[in-house]
């Protein structure tokens, strides 16, 4: 979404890592933004290997929250040169405005 972007910290050791990272963007435009997820496998003496790739529009994220509340999804990471991984997710989309953020 735009520049903003967020690193988890590596999790190593572990063929099925899970990070349990959080963090939050601003949304400009909820029917053009769309969330990119990209997963790296972090080496220490090489460039790290990309991994893939997962996009989802912020308007699914919106209409999913509408329909069934926050939930956890289940995103096939795209542009891997062999084989396919998968990554379950949850997402959860919350209006604010931005008066809210300047209330004391």
């Amino acid at each position: 979404m735009g520049a903003q972007c967020y690193t988890s910290r590596p999790v190593i050791d572990t063929v099925n890592p899970k990070w349990n990272f959080n963090c939050q963007f601003f949304i400009k435009d909820i029917y053009q933004d769309v969330l990119s997820i990209t997963v790296f496998e972090k080496d220490q003496f090489s460039p790290d290997d990309f991994l893939g790739r997962a996009e989802v529009p912020v308007a699914t994220i919106k209409k999913d929250m509408e329909s069934k509340g926050a939930a956890t999804r289940h995103l096939l990471l795209h542009e891997v040169p062999t084989g396919e991984m998968l990554s379950f997710v949850r997402l959860d989309y919350r209006m604010v405005s931005f008066l809210d953020e300047f209330k004391t």
